[in-house]
């Protein structure tokens, strides 16, 4: 699936802010989710639609950091080719979390969907957002064949 040093990078920061001893904040607001859940499906449905370099220019520092424009769409193309075109996508998880191990610290949000992949296999998408001024900015995307 991912090879490469620099996706192997990117994947680090989803599985380090994914990371189940995490706690859940408790004070985030209905916007806050409904502001981090839209960010989210923006994100989906870009890379949906192929815009790879679109997702690394409105992405937080952190996936910047780790990874540049190149190598973010490489890493997508890759990572969605087994699976492409995506449907049926649904919302199967959705939390907060603050200052997670091994991460910068900083408010996250975590999305997961089920999804349906070309031959009708399921998939598990999951986007790791970070709160930064204001706004919810993508610090990590994975997708797995089958249901967590």
């Amino acid at each position: 699936m991912f090879h490469s040093k620099m996706t192997r990078s990117v994947v680090t920061l989803v599985a380090v802010a994914t990371a189940a001893s995490v706690a859940p904040l408790a004070a985030q607001s209905k916007a806050d989710s409904a502001a981090a859940r839209a960010a989210a499906k923006h994100f989906v449905a870009q890379v949906d639609n192929g815009s790879y370099t679109a997702t690394w220019q409105t992405a937080s520092a952190q996936l910047k950091a780790a990874v540049d424009s190149a190598g973010w769409a490489k890493a997508l193309k890759t990572a969605r080719g087994n699976f492409d075109p995506l449907t049926a996508r649904t919302e199967a998880h959705f939390s907060f979390v603050s200052d997670p191990p091994n991460s910068p610290p900083g408010e996250y949000a975590l999305v997961g969907y089920h999804a349906k992949a070309k031959g009708g296999a399921n998939v598990t998408e999951r986007v790791v957002l970070v709160h930064v001024s204001g706004k919810w900015l993508v610090a990590g995307y994975f997708i797995q064949p089958g249901l967590l």
